[in-house]
């Protein structure tokens, strides 16, 4: 005769379940997947592959919109939100939000004013990470963010962004109060702060120092002088530059052909040659050029300046190239 097996309790079911919950807390808690590479552990041996996928620099998550990529999945759910504008995370102090929270909780450590990330070199510190990583760079001298168009390179980010608007000519930092525009935020701030007046002509400054500097040139002193030569400045900045024509030392190089430099000023112009920029342009015409020197030029003709004379007879002109082909005409006379 068949013998039916008993069937179980209500309370060993209650037992045997209590069993299978505990081991599944246990592996949870139990983390045996250890990356080789690092510190990390995980209790899933899935998240220590995608952990993996850091080491290797790896990013299949790829956002369809622009050139963003992720290792993690979930980090290209949260960058999406970029995209459609969707900023979840809000302050209950003010209006700022965000799509990340991890950028929400940084935020609010302004409101508390901790400022838990600290230099161990100097007293500075602040609420956030990344700043703090950014400001031990000034420290080692480390310049990461480099311009591919010539020899510029900053600590900061946002400084190569605005670098690179002077390349391209975008000056989006206008003055409401003037027609003064600049590349530059913090050239805008400096024109619109600049209380340091000079008392010989209408040139002001936002700093007492570079207002000591530019009093030097009313007076004619010139107190950092070539040790090489009779060359002098009133800017030890423009005496370090010259010193490098002496030692031959071209460190601003083009990166489009042999072309260098020791002057970086000389080396943004060249750069508009290759790219056909011409940002100094005429606003009573249509002229356009790469050089400052030749839209001054331009502008004689404009005003009928006529500077270039000639020492032989009444002729003059507002080029001095026209100037010499006339003086062939005296030279052919002979």
């Amino acid at each position: 005769m068949l013998q039916m097996e008993p069937t179980p309790k209500k309370k060993d079911l209650m037992v045997s379940e209590d069993v299978a919950s505990l081991k599944k807390n246990i592996n949870k808690t139990v983390k045996s997947n250890k990356c080789y590479q690092c510190d990390y552990a995980f209790s899933k041996a899935s998240d220590l592959k995608r952990h993996y996928e850091i080491h290797s620099g790896e990013k299949p998550n790829k956002c369809n919109r622009c050139v963003y990529a992720s290792s993690y999945a979930r980090d290209l759910r949260t960058h999406l939100k970029t995209h459609s504008g969707e900023k979840p995370n809000k302050c209950n102090q003010c209006d700022f939000a965000s799509a990340h929270a991890k950028s929400l909780n940084t935020h609010l450590k302004k409101h508390s004013g901790e400022k838990s990330n600290k230099c161990n070199q100097c007293d500075y510190a602040s609420s956030r990470a990344d700043s703090l990583r950014t400001h031990l760079k000034k420290h080692i001298g480390e310049k990461s963010n480099k311009c591919n168009l010539c020899g510029y390179a900053t600590v900061y980010v946002s400084n190569l962004r605005d670098h690179l608007k002077i390349h391209n000519g975008e000056k989006s930092n206008k003055c409401n109060q003037c027609d003064y525009t600049s590349s530059r935020a913090d050239s805008l701030r400096r024109q619109v702060e600049k209380s340091n007046k000079c008392n010989q002509c209408d040139s002001a400054f936002s700093q007492a120092g570079h207002l000591r500097t530019h009093l030097k040139t009313h007076s004619g002193k010139k107190s950092n002088k070539c040790n090489l030569c009779g060359y002098a400045s009133t800017h030890a900045g423009n005496l370090r530059t010259h010193l490098k024509t002496h030692h031959g030392e071209k460190t601003n190089k083009c990166n489009q052909c042999d072309y260098a430099s020791s002057f970086t000023s000389a080396l943004k112009k060249h750069l508009k040659m290759h790219y056909g920029e011409k940002t100094n342009k005429c606003n009573p015409c249509g002229f356009a050029s790469i050089r400052a020197g030749n839209l001054r030029t331009h502008l004689k003709i404009h005003s009928g300046e006529k500077s270039n004379k000639c020492n032989q007879c009444d002729y003059a002109s507002s080029l001095a190239d026209s100037l010499r082909t006339h003086l062939k005409k005296h030279i052919e006379e002979k």
